[in-house]
């Protein structure tokens, strides 16, 4: 999904896939292959392959 949209937000990802804003918060913090590039809502995700 961040793929295919790079400017998704968090409660979007929240949404689509049946978990909490919080649930998914925590995924990114612990993936490293995650980035968020930018501030606030200027800013898009990058995954590092």
């Amino acid at each position: 999904m961040i793929k295919q949209n790079p400017t998704v937000t968090r409660e979007q990802l929240a949404i689509a896939l049946g978990k909490s804003k919080r649930t998914v918060q925590r995924i990114i913090e612990n993936s490293s292959k995650i980035k968020y590039v930018g501030k606030g809502k200027h800013g898009h995700w990058e995954i590092e392959e």
